[in-house]
């Protein structure tokens, strides 16, 4: 399938991790100068000692590396599989990423620990998203490791509580807070914009597979928690926080169901043939024209299509900003009262002098 790279990265969301780390520590330990005892409700080990001010830092997860982005924190690796999930979600930002990365080694996917290793960090935030717990005690030996996982039959795709995370490892929790608060004023905003009654508004996210088959973004997706965030409604037919199968936060449609779309907005997206690639946006309206099931659909009679490009798949804090940028300008039929904050013109002033790879081994 095309963008069977793309699930292949979101299956590691799925995964449900025992661990006992080399580097976990007792309640009652103490840690090391210049090393303090760090433990979280989403942390996936026992408490771990990690740097009071750390300085190399690994982020092996989307979001980690956006909040780097942003506070201009440069990672000591880059990641060609990262790159392809942001991307996937955000294409316009992918030339800053590639600049803000330039020069960094690729720790590879699977990860490679000896690209790691050379990097000499002495944190490494990671997320069960993408972090294979096989290595865990090998990257342990490393350095600490920061391991998130939130319970995904309960958070779904919800990028906050990834944030508080990596504030408290970084010791950045200010700066978290005022990310999150950031989000919370925008959606206030979007709210006041919509005005009485909006609640009522229905809204469905759909995800183009094929000719064939229509993906439902369902309540426990990035796009699903976002909604709901507003306040506004989602059809029935994605109500459910987990999907039919009980390991998805989606339901496939086949053609005789596609009349479970309808909602007043409906938001469609597709991707590309490979990851990282993202289809141009509505290309698929053309393929749809002669298919008689979709020309009856009462969105299609009524032009209640939005072709929206793939921020609306997710992951993480760019996306959920673009998404409400959308909801503004389609939805409240306005502009935003309060501007995007993470527009590729707003974080151009990012450039970090980026240590060349001599100087890293000296």
């Amino acid at each position: 399938m095309h963008y069977r790279k793309l699930t292949l990265l979101m299956l590691f969301a799925l995964l449900v991790v025992s661990i006992t780390p080399t580097f976990a520590q007792d309640e009652t330990s103490e840690c090391e100068d210049g090393f303090r005892l760090f433990d979280h409700e989403f942390l996936a080990t026992d408490p771990v000692c990690i740097p009071e001010n750390p300085e190399r830092i690994v982020p092996i997860d989307l979001i980690g590396l956006e909040f780097m982005l942003i506070h201009d924190i440069q990672p000591v690796v880059s990641s060609f599989a990262i790159q392809g999930l942001f991307a996937s979600s955000h294409p316009d930002l992918l030339p800053l990423l590639q600049d803000f990365t330039a020069g960094l080694p690729d720790m590879g996917f699977p990860i490679d620990p000896e690209a790691i290793l050379s990097a000499e960090p002495d944190l490494i935030i990671a997320s069960t998203l993408i972090f294979d717990p096989e290595i865990y005690d090998e990257m342990s030996q490393i350095a600490p490791v920061a391991l998130f996982n939130a319970p995904f039959e309960e958070f779904g795709q919800d990028w906050r509580p990834s944030v508080d995370f990596i504030g408290q490892a970084l010791n950045m929790t200010e700066e978290a807070d005022a990310v999150l608060t950031t989000y919370d004023e925008r959606v206030a905003s979007l709210q006041e914009t919509l005005g009485e009654g909006y609640e009522n508004t229905t809204i469905s996210v759909v995800n183009v597979v094929s000719q064939d088959i229509l993906r439902l973004r369902l309540a426990g997706s990035f796009s699903g928690i976002l909604i709901n965030d507003i306040g506004l409604m989602q059809p029935e037919s994605q109500q459910a926080f987990i999907g039919e199968d009980g390991a998805s936060i989606v339901n496939n449609i086949s053609q005789e169901r596609w009349t479970e779309i309808d909602a007043d907005y409906v938001f469609m997206y597709q991707f590309g043939a490979s990851l990282g690639e993202v289809a141009e946006v509505g290309a698929f309206l053309d393929d749809f024209a002669d298919i008689p099931i979709w020309n009856v659909l009462e969105p299609v009679q009524e032009g209640r299509i939005y072709p929206v490009s793939t921020h609306w798949h997710g992951f993480g804090i760019f996306a959920a900003h673009a998404v409400l940028d959308d909801l503004f300008v389609i939805v409240a039929e306005a502009e935003p009262l309060i501007a995007n904050p993470y527009t590729a013109e707003t974080l151009s002033d990012v450039s970090p002098e980026i240590e060349s790879t001599e100087e890293a081994s000296d």
